[in-house]
């Protein structure tokens, strides 16, 4: 066993140093690249392993643990070992010294002796039959329910860190804590364009968005099945939003320039080579916000076009417009024939029921919807959260009250 006193001298150069925070940023907007700064800093340091943990017990889902090292060790064991070693951080010395100590750079031989660490669980049950004696460690903590740890170790065959190796980690830790900051911010980026993903792909109404030069950058799952069907509307082997129609891609251009110019809606049929109905779009500019920053002079306004396909009516459901207007089952039956398009004598027909009871259950849906017309009925219904989700969103899955 090397002497703990001694201390050679660092065969890395400020290059090296400077590398290494080069790959902790590349990390901290890759996580898969966790493991090249761990190599790089294990060579650097003269370890045979090193771990980086982030540990967030309010958002579990940005905790992450890499480990490098141990040779051919499985990697069901080398998670065991982190969860176990999380579990006893708050009566492992070292992590307990990193946690009172935040930002604050350390080897375990400066804040402790061996017969302190070798009494510990964790340095029996762990770091012992993990060939681990000497530790290099910074810790940081924001709040009791976090815990972050970037660690190098040494066995007992090699020499115990020295001064100079824990000043280099603490050149490490503002640069280490921007890149966690930066992490966490992605994350959050990450979480909030899923959910918007998903809330786009769950509508029924077809959206396509598109630069004001026609080029498309998202479909959600209505849109592409109206453009599967080849029928009016397509997407060029280029991406470019087009119309088969004779001098329609044209109109379709036209009129993503002026609304991406002026901001202002604009609708257009698209007429369909089938004959059958066309397909309703409505295009709109989306909404950007540069606050008191100065404007990208340079950006491109995007475009949402809205498409609606009449052979494929939203569906409603009677349960829904129940909960919604409080109507009886007979009202709500009613209800989903007439903002099908029905007339009061086809719905009674088709709920084979009289026309007076027809027109009775309608003045009890007026009351309750607070409206006085069909056409302002029609409006009311149109415009509830009925329509922003598609029929599989609720089928299956009980409704919400």
């Amino acid at each position: 066993m090397a002497k703990e006193n001694e201390c050679a001298p660092l065969p890395a150069s400020n290059d090296a140093l400077l590398d290494l925070v080069g790959l902790l940023y590349d990390a901290a907007t890759d996580s898969s690249r966790w493991r090249y700064f761990l190599e790089a800093g294990a060579r650097y340091f003269g370890t045979f392993a090193a771990n980086f943990i982030h540990f967030d017990e309010e958002y579990p889902d940005r905790s992450m643990a890499f480990l490098i090292g141990y040779g051919d060790l499985p990697i069901e064991q080398r998670g065991g070992a982190i969860r176990k070693l999380t579990d006893l951080r708050h009566q492992d010395p070292r992590l307990r010294y990193g946690m009172d100590h935040p930002s604050k750079p350390f080897h375990c031989r400066q804040v402790m002796k061996a017969e302190t660490l070798h009494s510990s669980q964790s340095y029996r049950e762990i770091l012992k039959p993990h060939g681990v004696e000497y530790t290099l460690l910074v810790s940081m903590s924001d709040s009791p329910k976090q815990l972050t740890n970037l660690g190098f170790f040494r066995s007992d065959n090699d020499q115990a860190f020295c001064q100079n190796e824990v000043d280099d980690l603490g050149l490490l830790v503002p640069h280490l804590r921007r890149a966690l900051s930066i992490q966490d911010q992605l994350a959050g980026v990450d979480h909030r364009l899923h959910t918007s993903y998903c809330l786009l792909e769950s509508l029924p109404t077809g959206i396509i968005i598109a630069k004001q030069c026609g080029l498309v950058e998202y479909t959600n799952a209505a849109a592409r099945r109206i453009l599967d069907q080849r029928d009016g509307i397509e997407i060029d082997t280029e991406g470019n939003v087009w119309l088969p129609r004779k001098n329609g891609t044209a109109l379709l251009h036209g009129a993503l320039r002026r609304v991406g110019e002026t901001g202002i809606r604009d609708a257009i049929s698209l007429g369909r080579p089938t004959g059958r109905p066309a397909f309703h779009c409505l295009l709109s500019r989306l909404l950007t916000k540069d606050g008191d920053s100065l404007p990208n002079l340079f950006s491109e306004p995007r475009i949402a076009l809205f498409l609606s396909d009449p052979d494929h009516a939203l569906e409603t459901s009677e349960e829904l417009f129940q909960r919604l207007f409080g109507l009886t089952w007979a009202e709500a039956r009613l209800l989903d024939r007439l903002v099908a398009g029905n007339s009061l004598t086809d719905a009674a027909t088709q709920l084979s029921i009289k026309i007076s009871t027809v027109r009775t259950q309608l003045k009890a849906i007026f009351k309750k919807t607070g409206t006085s017309s069909q056409q302002e009925l029609a409006r009311t219904v149109m415009s509830s959260p009925i329509w922003m989700a598609s029929s599989e969103a609720f089928s299956g899955a009980g409704f919400m009250t």
